[in-house]
Formats: structure tokens, C-alpha cells, sequence
């Protein structure tokens, strides 16, 4: 049984502003920093008129210290929509998980959007593969501000 989640936060910039700093590699980057990856190299796969691909490719530190995984996280936007859809693939210990999602960049009204972020992490492990979907889950609620907080800090600079 695989666990869903979900955020949205209203964002005080227009979706576009939003859509060119979260399509940005370099941002890309910073964020994979802020949210405890380490070494990121974001690359633009493909890039047309109405399509955007991206490639990240980053460790992520395995608890106690025991190691890292290398995981690669692709996004595919439909650059008219501002949406994307997502996956995550991992060596090793994690390659049995299904990490994947959806962001969309909503325009609102006010010089305002929504960001809107939907996702499931599926784990099949037998006994603990519930416990480390859950855990997964709490993780990124706990980092969720640091997150904001960062896209919202690179808006500011950009302005």
C-alpha cells in the first residue's frame, strides 16, 4: 500500500516568475542542498517551445551514516500548463521504491499563484516498507517551510 501526499502553498510572485526559478538547474541544485542531498548536477535534457526536461542526479545520505544513495529525479513540464510530472530512481537499497509525483504552478488572480505538489512513495518491502513510507511523509512535512523559504528567498533576489 503505497502512501500519497500532498502540499500547496500560495506563493507571493506570479506563476511564471515561479515557473522560470523552479525550471531553473542551478535553483534545482540549491534546493537539492536545502532538502539534504548532496553533490546535485541538474541537466536540461530537452527543451522546445512547449516541453521542458530536466535530469537531476544527486546522493542522498542513508541514516547514521552509513552510506548514500544515488538517486536521479527526472521532470518533464508541459511549459504551457506549468505542470510536470516526475520520478525518482535510486541504486541500490532504494531501487524497489516508486517515488513519483506532479507539481502545478496555478496563476492566481493577485500577482499570486498556487504551488501545488502531489506525490506517493511506494516501498515494497514487507514489515518496513509502511514505516519507511510513513517516515518519508514526515520528512518532508518537517522540511516543507525550508523548502518555501528557499524558492521564496531566490524570487526575492530575482526581482
Amino acid at each position: 500500500m503505497a502512501r500519497n501526499w500532498e502540499f500547496n502553498e500560495t506563493i507571493p510572485y506570479t506563476a511564471q516568475k515561479v515557473f522560470e526559478t523552479v525550471t531553473d538547474p542551478k535553483f534545482i541544485e540549491e534546493w537539492t542542498w536545502v532538502l539534504g542531498g548532496e553533490n546535485p548536477n541538474c541537466t536540461v535534457v530537452e527543451k522546445t517551445e512547449h516541453r521542458l526536461l530536466t535530469k537531476l542526479v544527486y546522493e542522498e545520505p542513508l541514516p547514521m551514516g552509513i552510506g548514500v544513495i544515488k538517486a536521479t529525479m527526472t521532470t518533464e513540464w508541459d511549459v504551457a500548463q506549468r505542470f510536470s510530472t516526475w520520478i525518482r530512481k535510486s541504486e541500490g537499497v532504494g531501487a524497489r521504491a516508486r517515488v513519483e509525483g506532479t507539481t502545478k504552478i496555478i496563476e492566481n488572480d493577485d500577482e499570486s499563484c498556487q504551488f501545488l505538489e502531489k506525490g506517493v512513495f511506494d516501498i515494497p518491502i514487507p514489515v518496513i516498507g509502511r514505516k519507511l513510507e510513513k517516515n518519508l511523509v514526515e520528512h518532508l512535512k518537517k522540511n516543507r517551510k525550508k523548502k518555501i523559504e528557499a524558492l521564496l528567498g531566490k524570487l526575492e533576489r530575482r526581482s
